[in-house]
C-alpha cells in the first residue's frame, strides 16, 4: 500500500484479495488470472472498472480517510507522484493566413478562455499528419498540407496523472479560409475560433507560450518546451 497522510488520493497494490474503506468511499478488489475488477461504492459513485492484469491490482481513488484490511508495507509521507501510465500523444497545427495566426478554443461549454492551435489526440493506426488533417477538419472544416514539424510541448496534471505531449507542425491550406459559420466540432469540444497577429495574439490567453514565437518565425528550428503543469 502506497498512502499519502493528507492527500486526495492514495494508490495499493496487492497480489491477494483487499479492502479500502474511506470517508467518502469504498473499495474491495480480488485478484483472478486475466481480469482484476474494482467495484468502488460511496457517496462519491464511482464507477467500477476492469484492467487486465494478472493477480495484481493497482488504481486510484479519492479517498479522505482510509484503513486497509492488512499489514501497510510502505507508508509515504513524501510528495504525491503520478500514475505509471504513457503519456497521450497529440498533434497541432500552425496555421498562418495573411499574417494571422489560427486559434481555437477547445474547452466544451466555454468553462475557459484559453486558446490553443487546432489538433487534437491522435488515433492508433494513422500517421501523426493524418490525424493532424482529420483533427483539423473536425474542429474547423478546413483543408489542409501538413508540413515539417516545428515544436514539440509537453504539461500533466501531478493531481489527476495526466501527461500530454503535442507536435506542433507547419500547415498550409488547400482551400478557404473561411471557417462556416454554422460549422460545429464532430466531438463537441472546439466552440469559437479566431485568426490573430502576432501583435494581438500577446493579449490572448493562450498555450503554449512559445506559440507565438514560433508560429510568426518559420526560420525557427524544431524548438522543445520543457514540461510544465497544465493550465486552464
Amino acid at each position: 500500500v502506497d498512502a499519502y497522510p493528507g492527500r486526495t488520493t492514495v494508490n495499493f497494490s496487492a497480489s491477494s484479495a483487499v479492502s479500502i474503506k474511506a470517508k467518502d468511499a469504498s473499495v474491495r478488489a480480488s485478484p483472478c488470472s486475466k481480469i482484476t475488477q474494482f467495484a468502488v461504492a460511496g457517496p462519491a459513485k464511482k464507477q467500477t472498472k476492469s484492467i487486465e492484469i494478472k493477480c495484481f491490482m493497482g488504481m486510484q481513488i479519492d479517498l479522505t480517510a482510509l484503513t486497509w484490511n492488512g499489514s501497510a508495507t510502505n507508508i509515504r509521507t513524501g510528495p504525491h507522484t503520478m500514475l505509471a501510465k504513457s503519456p497521450r500523444v497529440a498533434v497541432r497545427a500552425i496555421i498562418i493566413h495573411e499574417n494571422r495566426l489560427l486559434l481555437v478554443n477547445a474547452w466544451a461549454g466555454q468553462k475557459s478562455p484559453l486558446m490553443c492551435a487546432p489538433g487534437g489526440g491522435v488515433n492508433v493506426g494513422s500517421s501523426l499528419p493524418e490525424n493532424l488533417v482529420r483533427e483539423v477538419f473536425e474542429e474547423t472544416g478546413l483543408n489542409v498540407t501538413v508540413g515539417a514539424p516545428a515544436l514539440v510541448n509537453e504539461f500533466h496534471s501531478i493531481e489527476y496523472g495526466f501527461h500530454q505531449v503535442e507536435v506542433f507542425f507547419r500547415c498550409t491550406l488547400t482551400g478557404t479560409a473561411q471557417i462556416a459559420t454554422d460549422w460545429n466540432d464532430t466531438e463537441a469540444v472546439v466552440n469559437r475560433h479566431v485568426w490573430v497577429t502576432q501583435n494581438e495574439l500577446a493579449h490572448v490567453i493562450h498555450k503554449p507560450s512559445s506559440l507565438g514565437a514560433v508560429a510568426f518565425d518559420p526560420g525557427q528550428p524544431l524548438r522543445y518546451d520543457q514540461l510544465e503543469l497544465i493550465v486552464s
